[in-house]
């Protein structure tokens, strides 16, 4: 841009001069004309070239990318074809009578001694719909029982007999039932029923051959389904006492909920015993099942046991041979349960091992009647052998007898 605006100079500013001067020779005298014209035809040669080399300097243009050229193809559309034609019997569709709601629902057990209700989406013909209906068992055999209608849209039928628990039932409606319009089901109702299961014992406490069971346990039977109403104790009375228990056991029971029944005994089981508990057959359920076998168990509760022996402000619970002991030396023994003192009385032996005789002793109860104090009724022999015995026949105030017994070995001082 520079080297045009100078060239422009040239032409502009100082073309009078430049003609003038330029027409001269080196001696100053004016040229002739024909030399005059190959002059300015030469200078203005130049002046054209100098303009050409000042336009070649300026910046190209960025050239744009060509997007290549894309041909369309026309999409191909397919020939038209015939519209499908579908006849529909009107009459067909949804036109009949249909089931809209049933007793029990779908999902829930059918009651052994349950009724079934259907209900269906208008008022019914009842002779012809109760003629079209059938409840199928397992075996695909009808079961017999009545037909009733609560009101002219819903059929109940109760069976004559008790089902069979945890039992497939099917009810059938065949399209010989009929609405009351006259319109026949477009085809035969299915509808599929399952029963509950038989009553049985699903949990009790104490469990099965539990042992060392506290004295004050209440003894409880938890049953699968529900066997009495829901009511408050003192409306308990006529409710099934459900359990019997050997060796039997006065207490009060009480249905705590409507499968759930706990006793309680009026005082402490008997320890060291074992106890059956028999749940008889026979014992419906509120919904019409009964128990079909006798159901029994048992439980051991804690027998009368020693918790500790020894010598009087002595050595506690010795395992082997005691020696040295005082010639008046007393005996301690500490018993888990009130013991009865007269059984004691009778297990305890004490005998000199040397001459085989019993040596006589004295006994002192604390007041719990649960720690025994066993004296000498004089003094025993220097250098002798002895053995003190409680026997197994010992027995707890309650009667239970003693689990384990006492042999305790101890020789005097020389």
């Amino acid at each position: 841009m520079g080297i045009r605006i100078i060239v422009f100079k040239l032409r502009r500013q100082d073309t009078r001069m430049f003609w003038a001067n330029s027409m001269k020779n080196s001696t100053g005298q004016k040229m002739n004309k024909p030399l005059r014209y190959i002059y300015r035809i030469v200078i203005f040669m130049l002046a054209f070239f100098l303009a050409g080399c000042a336009g070649a300097t300026t910046a190209a243009p960025t050239p744009e990318p060509t997007l290549p050229a894309i041909s369309a193809t026309p999409t191909a559309v397919p020939a038209p074809t015939e519209a499908l034609s579908v006849d529909v019997d009107q009459g067909q569709v949804a036109s009949g009578p249909q089931v809209v709601g049933q007793l029990p629902l779908s999902g829930q057990r059918l009651p052994l001694a349950g009724a079934i209700q259907v209900t269906f989406d208008r008022e019914m013909d009842k002779t012809k719909t109760g003629a079209a209906w059938t409840l199928l068992d397992a075996g695909g055999q009808p079961v017999a029982g009545k037909i009733s209608w609560p009101d002219g849209r819903s059929l109940s039928f109760q069976p004559d007999k008790t089902l069979e628990p945890a039992a497939s039932y099917s009810a059938v409606i065949s399209t010989d039932a009929a609405g009351a319009d006259g319109k026949a089901p477009g085809a035969e109702i299915r509808l599929e029923f399952q029963t509950v299961e038989a009553l049985n014992v699903g949990q009790m406490f104490p469990a099965n051959d539990a042992s060392e069971v506290d004295g004050g346990t209440n003894i409880t039977v938890i049953f699968n389904r529900p066997v009495v109403p829901l009511l408050i104790k003192e409306e308990q009375k006529n409710l099934p006492q459900p359990i019997k228990i050997s060796p039997e056991v006065t207490g009060q029971g009480e249905w705590v909920n409507s499968s759930v029944y706990v006793f309680q005994p009026d005082k402490l089981l008997q320890s060291g015993t074992r106890y059956t508990v028999q749940v008889a057959a026979g014992l419906a359920d509120a919904g019409g099942g009964v128990l079909r076998d006798d159901f029994s168990w048992g439980f051991n509760t804690r027998a009368p046991r020693i918790a500790n022996f020894g010598l009087k402000n002595g050595q506690q619970n010795p395992t082997e041979l005691i020696e040295n002991v005082l010639l008046d030396q007393a005996f301690v023994i500490t018993f888990l349960q009130p013991m009865d003192a007269a059984s004691v009385a009778k297990a305890v032996t004490l005998v000199n091992r040397e001459t085989g005789r019993p040596f006589p002793t004295r006994l002192k109860w604390n007041k719990d009647v649960t720690e025994l104090t066993i004296e000498p009724a004089g003094r025993y022999a220097i250098s002798n052998f002895y053995d003190l015995t409680v026997a197994k026949t010992a027995q707890a105030q309650d009667g239970g007898a003693l689990a384990d017994g006492l042999l305790l070995k101890f020789s005097t001082v020389p």
